[in-house]
């Protein structure tokens, strides 16, 4: 008799921690799945002048080396990290060579350019950036502080060619 009631106990409490393992993923993974915050960016971008296709934008990488930079903590506290590559789309459709002329200014102040898209990337969190459309949105803001910065509207997109986030514990 006192076998089986330690056979009990023992079944008992193997139950009792299966069910709150269980209870814990689902929780754990409930919770990853965000705050339900969405970010949303207006769209103050300039229009050119001309409908810009593709073959009219010149792309030039921000530096030759990949930027790794950390996030802004997350409300819960908890850092991020992005790893990408930055390629600008610069408008040279026009004539007289003002996109040309933009591209020979800013090729020796790429390093310029390039700390001005990492204080953006250093200005968000983890929760803003996880998603395409929040890193279209980070795309968005680095343009418009770019052509605010250089004093121009021949920047007319910010793609990442590679792009990695993490959120540390």
């Amino acid at each position: 008799m006192d076998k089986s009631k330690l056979m009990m106990i023992i079944i008992i409490v193997l139950l009792v921690l299966l069910i709150g393992t269980v209870v814990g993923v689902a929780f754990f993974l409930i919770n990853m799945g965000g705050n339900g915050e969405e970010v949303v960016v207006e769209d103050l971008r300039p229009v050119p002048s001309a409908q810009v296709s593709l073959p009219e934008l010149e792309p030039l990488v921000l530096g030759d080396e990949m930027i790794l930079t950390h996030l802004e903590h997350s409300a819960d506290g908890r850092p991020g990290t992005v790893r990408t590559s930055i390629v600008i789309g610069i408008d040279v459709s026009d004539e007289d060579g003002e996109g040309e002329a933009f591209i020979a200014m800013i090729t020796p102040r790429i390093e310029q350019a390039r700390s001005i898209a990492i204080g953006v990337l250093n200005g968000l969190t983890y929760d803003q950036v996880r998603t395409p459309e929040g890193r279209d949105a980070a795309g968005e803001m680095i343009m418009r502080r770019l052509q605010e910065s250089f004093e121009t509207n021949l920047i007319v997109s910010v793609h990442f060619s590679d792009w990695l986030v993490a959120q540390g514990r």
